[in-house]
């Protein structure tokens, strides 16, 4: 906790510039399945074991928003098929940004897998929130404004 404390304005400098820096078509770092008889890292399997579960999560909470948002931003970056893992404000992009930002601490894998629950608790609202804003920035703006978005901002 001290050293998050000292580091916090640094990791969210780290967050936010990686994030700004991210684009649609760089393909996201994640953990790919060894199917050859070599040893995977134990603490890369956390990682993206980590990273999974907060995207499954976000995905989960926010179904709806972010389906229609895949499809805009897919339309505004010229990528009709642009997937969910591509989209460029996509759970797994907030992910990956996060477990970068926090790759600079001097910690072991168990404080940032448990770092990486209370991130998944704690920002789900507000990232369901800033699709639901985002869908009706765009909307209002004549971009795809015939997909519904069931969910509304709660």
């Amino acid at each position: 906790m001290r050293e998050l404390r000292m580091k916090r304005e640094s990791t969210e400098e780290s967050f936010i510039s990686t994030f700004n820096s991210k684009k649609a078509t760089e393909k996201p770092e994640m953990f790919a399945p060894v199917m050859e008889s070599s040893l995977v890292d134990p603490d890369e399997v956390e990682e993206s074991l980590a990273l999974t579960n907060f995207t499954e999560s976000v995905k989960t909470k926010c179904k709806d928003q972010l389906s229609s948002l895949d499809r805009r931003m897919g339309y505004l970056l010229s990528e009709p098929e642009l997937a969910n893992e591509r989209n460029p404000v996509g759970p797994l992009i907030i992910g990956n940004t996060f477990q970068q930002a926090f790759s600079e601490l001097d910690t072991d894998i168990e404080v940032k897998f448990s770092l990486s629950k209370i991130f998944d608790k704690f920002s789900g609202d507000s990232i369901y929130q800033m699709y639901c804003e985002m869908n009706d920035h765009v909307n209002c703006r004549d971009v795809l404004p015939t997909i519904a978005t069931n969910a509304r901002i709660p």
